[in-house]
């Protein structure tokens, strides 16, 4: 009895100390855990509060406050990863170093770019939308350095980067399941689901590259801001850019797929350009 405790004992501690053990163990937690917690507990208590009591004065108040339970819970997702994989096993930023002025500035230029040519930003940009806007950010800039940040540096280091990037891109596509059944109305295995599925794969394999590209996790983690706010396109009713119908992409996606890569490889060549002229000038050991 106490041998096969011990060696029971040793097997979980060696499995704890394997970074994939981890990552399995982190994203089952997030994607099934907290999702079942905050959809059938922690939102619809929450909405009943600020919607269905008189606690509250104003109906604008409350639709201020709603989202704070979700950038709360994204919160706690991203540390779970910081203390569970990311800080044990100091992992290493997944592209390296990416410095300079020139790819500073134009990493901004092209935020500012894209921020405003989406014209539904401009009439959002309001104080009792300004937790709305800040929600998305924090969903973005969480799902981004846990995606393509923590879990693709893991799978990268064992599987290579070709396997990492598929092996999340399917991950991320599935820990979305809760809204493609709960809030998207979506049946378990239908069409609808495998459709919603596939665009969240195309999603993450797309962004996968605009990281790769442009080095950069807030760059995508932007882009990820404005995808998520695509349902308050229509109901603004401005066009995008670009309108043609696709019954299996939204136009939106496509839109930001394009402005994302091009916006890539501006960077990119920003960043080429410094490091190129810094070896010229003998700043940079190859």
């Amino acid at each position: 009895m106490v041998v096969g405790s011990w060696v029971r004992r040793d097997t979980l501690t060696r499995l704890w100390d394997s970074a994939m053990f981890r990552v399995l163990v982190a994203y089952l937690i997030s994607t099934l855990g907290i999702p079942a917690l905050a959809f059938f507990v922690i939102y619809p208590y929450t909405y009943r509060i600020l919607h269905a009591t008189p606690l509250l004065p104003s109906r604008n108040l409350s639709n201020f406050l709603l989202p704070i339970p979700q950038d709360i819970l994204y919160g706690a997702i991203t540390l779970l990863f910081y203390f569970v994989v990311y800080r044990p096993f100091h992992l290493r930023p997944l592209l390296g170093k990416a410095t300079g002025a020139r790819r500073l500035i134009m990493l901004w230029l092209c935020i500012v770019i894209v921020f405003v040519a989406v014209s539904p930003f401009r009439s959002m940009l309001t104080v009792s939308n300004g937790i709305g806007i800040l929600t998305f950010m924090i969903t973005g800039l969480s799902e981004e350095w846990i995606f393509r940040g923590v879990l693709t540096r893991v799978f990268k280091d064992r599987l290579g980067i070709v396997w990492a990037v598929l092996i999340v891109s399917v991950l991320f596509a599935v820990s979305h399941w809760a809204e493609f059944v709960i809030v998207g109305g979506q049946k378990p295995f239908s069409q609808g689901y495998f459709i919603a599925l596939g665009q969240a794969l195309l999603f993450g394999l797309v962004f996968s590259i605009i990281v790769w590209r442009s080095r950069s996790i807030l760059w995508a983690a932007f882009l990820h801001c404005i995808a998520d706010w695509q349902p308050y396109y229509k109901s603004l009713g401005r066009p995008w850019m670009l309108d043609f119908h696709i019954p299996w992409l939204e136009i939106g996606y496509v839109q930001i797929y394009l402005m994302g890569l091009i916006g890539a490889e501006l960077i990119r060549f920003s960043t080429d350009f410094t490091l190129t002229k810094a070896r010229r000038k003998g700043f940079v050991d190859i």
